[in-house]
């Protein structure tokens, strides 16, 4: 038995009834009109559908190489664009701000097209670096306020790096810290060119120096000396240092007036 699809059957339709002229009278003749429009209506409806198409074959192994490798490169292109946007931010200090356009938010994007970008993940470490750096500074100088933005930006960066918490650690040390300013009088200062002899004015100084030297023994105190230059910087020093047991830890910074800074911890608030 031979089977004939539908399309096949659709166009053999109109051959049929031109090679029949009595199949033609059958459909068409008034006795049989409903049997005529009902074929009409069946043919019309299945002979109005597309014509059935050949299956799509399967992209081959090549193809499906090529479109991996178009992939590939468009990701590659992608990654370098963003660690050149990256490298810029960096050099402009743009690291956290402004949103969207700042290294962090680069080199996030970078690890979102490959997790494992070493030079993402480095940019990322050397944004914290930065921040602790700066943290580390303003500790120094006693800044907390601006040390503690530096490690919420530093934690915004990377929340786990270990560094973070050992300066957090560092600042909340300082801050309990006290600190007592001793400005250097000019009749003080200007007695650094006077000959060591006992007069008046040298065992005036020396007993303005013995009693620094003592509160800083008292308080266990480091010292920050501010000298108008690096020789008067290291007279101030050597004068203090002349009265303590042992060799006094001190930072020395130009500024103006001359003067010493005495640092310790302050004591615990005692409670009755």
């Amino acid at each position: 038995m031979t089977y004939v699809t539908s399309f096949e059957f659709c166009a053999r339709v109109p051959k049929l009834l031109k090679e029949r002229p009595l199949a033609k009278r059958f459909l068409t003749n008034n006795g049989h009109s409903s049997v005529g429009t009902l074929f009409l209506l069946v043919w019309t409806a299945s002979c109005s559908t597309v014509p059935p198409q050949n299956n799509v074959p399967p992209f081959s192994k090549s193809q499906v190489a090529e479109r991996s490798n178009a992939q590939y490169d468009q990701k590659q292109l992608a990654v370098t664009q963003l660690m050149e946007q990256a490298h810029q931010a960096m050099q402009d200090r743009l690291l956290t701000e402004p949103e969207d356009r700042n290294a962090l938010f680069y080199y996030r994007s970078v690890l979102q097209i490959d997790p494992h970008h070493h030079g993402a993940r480095e940019g990322i470490h050397q944004i914290v670096e930065l921040y602790l750096t700066w943290a580390l500074e303003a500790i120094d100088d006693l800044a907390f306020t601006k040390a503690n933005l530096w490690l919420e930006r530093a934690a915004l960066a990377d929340p786990k790096a270990p560094a973070i918490f050992t300066v957090a650690e560092r600042l909340e040390l300082k801050r309990s810290l006290s600190r007592r300013t001793i400005v250097l009088p000019e009749w003080v200062t200007s007695t650094t060119d006077l000959p060591n002899h006992d007069s008046a004015t040298q065992r005036a100084v020396n007993s303005f120096f013995q009693d620094i030297a003592a509160s800083i023994r008292q308080q266990g105190a480091t010292i920050v000396i501010y000298s108008r230059s690096d020789e008067e910087g290291r007279w101030i020093y050597q004068s203090v240092n002349q009265y303590l047991p042992q060799r006094l830890r001190a930072t020395l910074k130009l500024d103006r007036p001359a003067r010493i800074d005495l640092i310790f911890l302050a004591p615990s608030p005692t409670t009755e």
